[in-house]
């Protein structure tokens, strides 16, 4: 790697970290989107396809870590039987959302760090799932969140 591309490399970590922060900073001073912003977000975010990348990390099908094998589909079991199972923890029939973004190299934080964080937010932890490590992830936190006040509306997400 030459070194244009290794302060290419650097300034593209450097603001990832810094918008990561900034968001940080936001949510916990209470400054969030509205729920029609994130729904339109996130519409916006899953009908737009990217690099082989991007479609690994979001899990589409058709990225190149799924090729040739059935772990799409084992993950994917995995994720909805996590899923089934959080809604049977807090009696929950309502529909599960998913974050605009939130990538895995973009919201790394200790678990107590991420708990208390989503509690500052105005979201309520239920349960966590720990996955030390599986064919697809590795060292990931799956929390069951609810907005407090509403009753259980659960949210997920990974840390």
């Amino acid at each position: 790697m030459n070194d244009v591309s290794l302060v290419k490399a650097k300034l593209r970590r450097w603001g990832a970290t810094v918008e990561a922060l900034a968001q940080r900073v936001l949510a916990t001073a209470g400054l969030r989107h509205t729920e029609s912003r994130i729904s339109g977000d996130s519409q916006s975010y899953w009908y737009t396809s990217g690099d082989d990348k991007w479609k690994a990390s979001s899990h589409w099908q058709d990225a190149s870590v799924f090729a040739g094998s059935d772990l799409w589909s084992r993950i994917g079991r995995q994720h909805l039987d996590m899923v089934e199972r959080g809604a049977r923890t807090i009696g929950s029939t309502s529909s599960w959302r998913a974050y605009r973004t939130g990538l895995a190299e973009m919201t790394t934080y200790p678990i107590a760090a991420f708990w208390e964080l989503a509690a500052a937010c105005g979201l309520q932890p239920e349960a966590i799932q720990l996955v030390p490590k599986n064919e697809l992830d590795e060292r990931y936190a799956y929390f069951l969140l609810s907005k407090q006040g509403l009753g259980h509306d659960p949210t997920t997400t990974s840390a």
